[in-house]
């Protein structure tokens, strides 16, 4: 026997139940990882979380097929890498050689932008 809660409520939903899905492909990315290595990064192991944070940043989220560099910047800034483009795990090994183990110097984030 039908409940009463039910018997005089129409349907909320009269349209179609048939699910539609889109692909969503990520475009190809370019990103440059610009990264301080101040002397305040020196205190409280800020220059290894920075480490490996780009790290896993690299390794693990960066899509396939986006281009990456690296820039450092302290008093001066540093050209650490050209873009590459990710397509191995070769790729993001190299990119994270050249992610920055110390820090000195002042902060000029402007060299680095």
């Amino acid at each position: 026997r039908e409940s009463e809660d039910f018997r005089n409520n129409r349907p909320p939903h009269t349209g179609s139940v048939i699910p539609s899905f889109r692909i969503l492909q990520a475009k190809d990315r370019v990103i440059c990882l610009v990264l301080d290595t101040s002397g305040s990064m020196d205190s409280e192991n800020r220059i290894n979380r920075l480490r490996q944070a780009a790290e896993i940043f690299l390794q693990q989220i960066v899509e396939v097929k986006s281009k990456v560099g690296i820039v450092t910047f302290s008093s001066d800034a540093s050209i650490e890498t050209q873009l590459k483009m990710i397509d191995n795990e070769d790729v993001r090994k190299e990119l994270a050689t050249f992610l920055p183990t110390s820090a000195t110097g002042g902060t000029n984030i402007c060299a680095g932008v």
